[in-house]
């Protein structure tokens, strides 16, 4: 069967950005996942300044089940517009994420992650934990996630899920897109996808480790990078509040925003006094 003729089942979304090192390991994981499905992948550059269109184009070869669809944007749009691309092209039944510096560790990950989402129709979307690696594929750490509960609805999504889980691990249905609304297409991520995803059903928790997550020197918990990801928090939040869509759940939504707002100030505080010492030193 020729690829162009492929009716997928899954379209996998690979986001790319200088991910030379790291994209071929990625693409096997993808290329080598056994299912008794038809399944496409959207390569989804965003104009990388490394090899990684030559690796890309290297590495993609013909297959009965698996259509890769490699696209370089030409200038860089940047990580949001880039998702958004991906979910507005995606014409699966189901969506699921793997960035170009991830990659599988089970083969039967999309099909265990399929069968599931087929057999729990009120379920909209599932992921699972993963594993840390280093630069250097080396493991950090064997878990990843601390599951409350397997299943979470809107409000605990909200309250107690906040995307803690690695995006490489999940699957949801590409009907939660449809009508997509204003206020996600200005901030498409993680977290807004989980709001999404929990307005159409619940978000379950598979315990298994599918997959591997990359940690680079410079992650989202060191210095400037936690101070920034407090400030977005608190902007989803207050995007949130804004688009006057969850009037049922705008209390818990502000009590989420002022927390995030609290963190960012204290943390803000914290480092101000650092300064402070530094220079009496």
């Amino acid at each position: 069967m020729e690829a162009k003729k492929l009716r997928p089942l899954v379209s996998v979304i690979c986001l790319v950005y200088n991910h030379e090192k790291f994209i071929e390991k990625c693409l096997s994981s993808i290329y080598n996942q056994k299912t008794n499905f038809n399944f496409n992948v959207f390569i989804l550059d965003d104009s990388s300044v490394d090899n990684s269109k030559q690796v890309v184009e290297s590495f993609i070869k013909p297959s009965k089940k698996c259509e890769f669809i490699y696209i370089r944007h030409v200038k860089n749009i940047g990580m949001q517009a880039n998702f958004l691309y991906g979910l507005k092209n995606a014409n699966g039944k189901y969506i699921a994420l793997l960035d170009g510096d991830d990659y599988w560790i089970d083969e039967y990950k999309l099909q265990k992650q399929i069968t599931y989402l087929e057999n729990n129709p009120k379920s909209a979307g599932c992921f699972h934990d993963v594993i840390t690696v280093d630069e250097n594929h080396e493991v950090i750490s064997e878990k990843y996630f601390i599951p409350q509960r397997n299943k979470y609805n809107f409000i605990q999504n909200l309250k107690e899920l906040k995307s803690s889980y690695a995006t490489c691990s999940l699957v949801f249905r590409r009907k939660v897109l449809v009508n997509m609304p204003n206020w996600y297409k200005n901030i498409p991520c993680d977290f807004t996808t989980d709001i999404l995803i929990t307005q159409f059903g619940t978000l379950d928790y598979l315990p298994e480790t599918m997959a591997a997550y990359r940690i680079h020197k410079g992650g989202v918990w060191q210095g400037s990078q936690k101070e920034k990801h407090f400030a977005e928090m608190a902007y989803r939040y207050l995007i949130l509040l804004k688009s006057g869509q969850f009037k049922q759940q705008k209390s818990i939504i502000l009590n989420e925003y002022l927390t995030a707002q609290r963190k960012l100030v204290a943390f803000q505080m914290k480092k101000s006094e650092k300064l402070k010492t530094i220079k009496k030193v």
